[in-house]
């Protein structure tokens, strides 16, 4: 204080204390620690120092919360854009146009194209992001949607191995149409072939 005051106009450290908490009250605290100088602090910013603090060692299990309800926010997200979607509509079955992978990718939404992108490495991840997105979008809503992927393999398994057991076990893990699923898609193909 006497370098800024000038040496008769300053006050002593106990005088400066008293005043400090004659002023303040019980707002400050005062840290007295042997051989350094005094802290003055609000007790205010004492207290979110220490909450700082508390959390700073928590930081393994606060970081994992973090991360799961990030993950969390984005699930609700991706689930009600899928349940938005203009192709949630099951009156028709694809048409042999929309079967072909060019046209694929339309059923999955912006946002899961942006999700898998980022997941998957490599040049070329269009299929990867086309089948697992179908998928995804099947199993968030799956009796409200008709997707090109799941019924096209559940149509070449039957051509060629003509196995139930197969495509129920297969539609049972989510990666294709359900048997009896197939068996209609075929009867309404071969009757709109005949027309």
């Amino acid at each position: 204080m006497s370098e800024h005051c000038g040496i008769d106009d300053a006050y002593g450290v106990q005088h400066m204390k008293n005043k400090l908490k004659e002023h303040f009250g019980d707002e400050i605290i005062i840290s007295e620690i042997n051989g350094k100088q005094n802290v003055v602090t609000f007790r205010n910013t004492v207290r979110s120092i220490l909450h700082e603090f508390y959390e700073q060692t928590n930081t393994n299990r606060s970081i994992d919360e973090g991360n799961k309800s990030i993950i969390k926010a984005a699930a609700k997200i991706l689930k009600s854009e899928i349940l938005s979607s203009e192709t949630s509509i099951k009156a028709l079955y694809p048409s042999p146009d929309e079967l072909s992978a060019q046209n694929n990718m339309k059923y999955v939404p912006e946002s899961l194209q942006t999700l898998l992108q980022t997941i998957f490495s490599g040049k070329d991840t269009r299929l990867k992001i086309m089948s697992i997105g179908q998928s995804i979008v099947q199993a968030a809503a799956p009796r409200m949607f008709m997707l090109p992927l799941q019924l096209a393999l559940g149509v070449q398994l039957h051509h060629n191995f003509s196995s139930r057991f197969l495509i129920d076990t297969l539609n049972s893990l989510g990666f294709c149409s359900s048997y009896t699923e197939i068996q209609k898609f075929e009867c309404c193909a071969a009757a709109e072939k005949r027309k």
